[in-house]
């Protein structure tokens, strides 16, 4: 009897475990839905930008980011606030891990948003800052580029997400004010003065491309969270019907032993 009892506070368990799961998983996928909506727009704009910054010049070809950083550098990392989102996090941070040396020795700064990768960044004490991924939007982005002022080289370090089975963390540089050629032809009829407002819209251009890295990792976030409470869900489900198997065995293991008590009772009466 205390074995039946067990076995189907197990099973209660495990159904509970499951419909938290599914629910989870519902969850991000509604989000992740939100989270592509936000990416397409970010992109948009980001291309807006460039479209504009057109007028004068162009980009060369970008460098690799394997480049040696130098004392200007920054390295943003985007990670989730919290797990159960798969191996998201961890492959993030193994990737981080491999750049740490190259980027302290360099001189970099460091800039962690999301709350676990915050976790790895103590130890490199003043030469980084954090913050939880969902206090940063474009504003705060602006902000901190107009801080670290045009002539800082970012380096964002985030997930991209190419379809369910191809998700993998990209370390992009994103170009700067050298890294660009200007036209030949004169832009003195441009207002106000072309300096000034190649400065505004390459500023603008940086806070795009953050942003697009920002709303990509949130991409990937949700797509490895649904997919680990899919696999969850479909867990909780083989267990559950494993446990029901053996519970209904014990039981009618236990119905058959009173059946043959009773006859045997019958027959010696």
């Amino acid at each position: 009897m205390s074995d039946l009892k067990s076995l189907l506070l197990r099973i209660n368990s495990v159904n509970s475990t499951k419909k938290i799961t599914r629910v989870m998983q519902m969850i991000a996928t509604s989000k992740l839905k939100q989270a592509r909506i936000s990416l397409m727009a970010a992109r948009r704009y980001r291309d807006e930008v460039l479209r504009s910054l057109e007028i004068f010049g162009k980009f060369r070809e970008e460098r690799p980011s394997s480049d040696a950083p130098t004392q200007g550098d920054v390295l943003v990392a985007f990670s989730a606030d919290r797990g159960l989102c798969g191996g998201y996090n961890s492959s993030l941070i193994k990737h981080l891990r491999s750049l740490t040396d190259k980027f302290k020795d360099g001189g970099a700064a460091f800039y962690f948003i999301g709350r676990k990768i915050s976790l790895f960044a103590e130890q490199f004490s003043s030469m980084h800052a954090s913050t939880s991924g969902s206090e940063v939007d474009f504003h705060f982005l602006n902000r901190l580029v107009t801080s670290l002022g045009s002539s800082a080289v970012f380096h964002c370090l985030y997930t991209k997400c190419k379809s369910a089975m191809n998700m993998h963390s990209v370390l992009l540089r994103i170009p700067t004010v050298s890294d660009f050629v200007f036209h030949d032809e004169c832009t003195s009829y441009l207002e106000p003065e072309h300096k000034k407002l190649f400065a505004f819209l390459y500023t603008k251009y940086v806070c795009a491309q953050l942003y697009v890295c920002l709303r990509e990792a949130k991409v990937s976030e949700n797509m490895s969270r649904m997919l680990a409470m899919d696999g969850a869900t479909k867990n909780a489900q083989e267990v559950g019907d494993k446990l029901r198997r053996r519970y209904n065995s014990a039981r009618q293991e236990k119905i058959t032993k009173e059946l043959i008590e009773v006859v045997s009772g019958a027959e010696v009466i």
